[in-house]
């Protein structure tokens, strides 16, 4: 009896949170939840998994819901409708990306610009630039590059960056093996250096990147 009760306790916690967001919405409580009651309806993400367990813990609860509500406010670019989209065996990350890439994609977008609508804080910056990049246009063509130069080389690498790396750094990534360098040296100036972002001196800190492919690797420790 104890266990039901808090059960029932955990999925009344979470009504309430949906509630609240959905409450404090404005225009666009509808698509907000058709993607809570797809959600709910094909996965466990949103729902306690047993007597006193989350499929997902709290705060990832919380983000689950802050990312409804940012795909939401982007209704009017949905590709698909939420109602057709199978859910995947997987991850909770991977089931929401999932869910990104069926409502946005018209041509395929990179896996690791999936967690743009994922974090605590909304990227703005982010958000366009997936969706852009939706659209089959090239990260060249994107208006905000902030002070990233792009060559043709670097928007091919970009496509095929590693899952794990945030936008900024996935072009930073592409930068250095466009300029010659490998994985192993993009790795450590995206994890050690301030280059894990862009900077406001793009043109010098690129010959600083093209000194380092020419000269001897620098050490990760």
């Amino acid at each position: 009896m104890a266990s039901q009760q808090q059960k029932h306790h955990a999925a009344r916690r979470v009504d309430e949170q949906i509630k609240q967001h959905a409450h404090a919405l404005c225009g666009v409580r509808h698509p907000f939840w058709r993607l809570i009651n797809v959600i709910r309806d094909r996965t466990s993400l949103l729902s306690p998994r047993g007597a006193t367990e989350y499929a997902t813990c709290p705060a990832d609860t919380e983000r689950i819901i802050q990312t409804c509500k940012r795909l939401s406010c982007h209704r009017n670019k949905w590709y698909q409708k939420p109602e057709t989209w199978t859910a995947p065996d997987a991850s909770r990350f991977v089931q929401m990306r999932s869910l990104v890439q069926h409502l946005f994609d018209r041509y395929p977008v990179p896996n690791f610009m999936a967690s743009v609508w994922w974090p605590e804080y909304a990227n703005e910056w982010g958000m366009s630039l997936y969706l852009h990049l939706a659209t089959g246009q090239s990260i060249r063509r994107f208006s905000d590059l902030r002070s990233f130069r792009v060559s043709k080389k670097m928007a091919a690498l970009f496509m095929q960056a590693p899952d794990d790396l945030r936008p900024d750094a996935a072009i930073r990534w592409s930068q250095v093996l466009a300029l010659g360098g490998d994985a192993r040296l993009a790795r450590i100036l995206i994890s050690h250096t301030l280059l894990s972002r862009s900077t406001s001196d793009e043109p010098f800190w690129e010959t600083v990147i093209q000194f380092l492919i020419r000269n001897q690797p620098i050490s990760a420790e």
